[in-house]
């Protein structure tokens, strides 16, 4: 979720305190058990279709076994949020090109979850770069609409608008359909990043729609990953309207989603949402609570994006109660981190509202000058 999604000045509303879980009987889902036997057996169907599927087939070479299962441990890992083993076994040999390309695009996954976008960049573009043909594991969406994610988090909307349109192309050439929902969620951001909740809020119903469809037509092994993204722009939408009732809802449906089928390192930005959310309702001491979760988060898996975004939130919650000395600190401390990043739109307006909190402590943010601004300097080549 692009980072200028944070400024949200609390609104005048009352909302009863609820912990995440709010949603977690709106959607159907398997049970645990049978989720967790049907995703080991797709990952392990998947990775094995990829060790030999990019090879000769008049005369497939065998994969060496050694080299496969450190794939298969490596995107384990990944699971379970060892980000450092992951690595490690990601960056070995690969038994061949198939192979390769899912290891690369893990290790882009990782880098970006840290916020390593840089380094995210270069993985993905290398998975991209392997002369892989359509009928082994060609297709390229899945790198380009993380590259996409990375360029709208930066505040490159134009540049992570013709990637997903690339990454349209390729759906389109890989199963003659128009879009996938990973695409759709990418092109609701960029809406919401100008502004235009309309157009966002229509991108992202007609997706989850589409996933209800695959859901009932094909197995639900990727229905729950796709959904969550969704989940989240549907709760920033109703944030951005001042309905912090439906934007709870979304963001504790984004939660339980991240913490039954994902891994605690998931739920670091469900954590800092829903504190948006009792920030905008006006419950300081919740909205510290679940700041304070996702913030232990982020420090034990290192992910910086989310940290970014807790460090505003704690300047957020300061400034609330006048403390506008930890005001400047907190938003110094994210301004740095997103210059880091590369985020370097974000870290402008930040030390902008910071020069006005220097001459006038009582000054407000303005989130909806913040994303008309964007949406001026995203149109204007110049």
């Amino acid at each position: 979720m692009p980072s200028y999604f944070l400024f949200s000045a609390p609104i005048a509303s009352s909302a009863a305190k609820q912990p995440p879980g709010l949603c977690a009987k709106m959607t159907a889902r398997p049970s645990e058990a049978e989720g967790w036997i049907m995703r080991r057996l797709a990952l392990i169907a998947g990775l094995l279709i990829l060790a030999s599927g990019c090879q000769d087939k008049a005369t497939p070479p065998a994969a060496p076994p050694d080299l496969v299962e450190n794939l298969i441990a490596g995107r384990e890992a990944f699971d379970r949020g060892d980000f450092d083993q992951a690595l490690v076994l990601l960056n070995k040999p690969a038994a061949n090109d198939g192979c390769r390309k899912s290891a690369d695009y893990f290790i882009g996954r990782i880098h970006e979850l840290r916020g390593n976008y840089d380094e995210a960049l270069t993985a993905y573009q290398a998975a991209i770069d392997l002369p892989l043909d359509m009928n082994s594991g060609g297709g390229v969406y899945p790198e380009l609409t993380a590259m996409a994610r990375i360029h709208t988090a930066r505040g490159d909307l134009a540049e992570a608008e013709e990637l997903l349109e690339r990454a349209t192309n390729n759906i389109w050439a890989l199963f003659s359909r128009h879009s996938e929902p990973s695409i759709d969620s990418g092109f609701a951001n960029i809406s919401l990043a100008l502004g235009d909740l309309a157009a966002a809020e229509g991108t992202a119903r007609a997706a989850l729609a589409e996933q209800d469809r695959r859901y009932i037509d094909d197995d639900y092994a990727e229905w729950f990953e796709d959904c969550i993204p969704l989940d989240r722009t549907l709760g920033h939408i109703c944030l951005s309207r001042g309905d912090t009732v439906q934007a709870r809802e979304w963001f504790s449906k984004a939660y339980d989603f991240s913490d039954k089928y994902i891994g605690r390192h998931a739920t670091a930005l469900d954590y800092a949402n829903l504190a948006l959310v009792a920030l905008a309702a006006g419950d300081m001491d919740l909205a510290e609570s679940h700041n304070d979760e996702a913030l232990a988060i982020c420090e034990e898996f290192g992910l910086k994006p989310s940290l970014a975004k807790c460090y505003v939130i704690r300047g957020m919650i300061a400034r609330s109660r006048h403390d506008y000395a930890a005001t400047r600190d907190w938003y110094t401390k994210a301004a740095d981190l997103f210059n880091i990043m590369g985020c370097n739109v974000d870290a402008e307006r930040l030390r902008e509202f910071l020069s006005r909190l220097e001459a006038d402590p009582m000054s407000d943010y303005d989130s909806r000058k913040l994303r008309s601004d964007k949406a001026e300097s995203n149109s204007d080549p110049e």
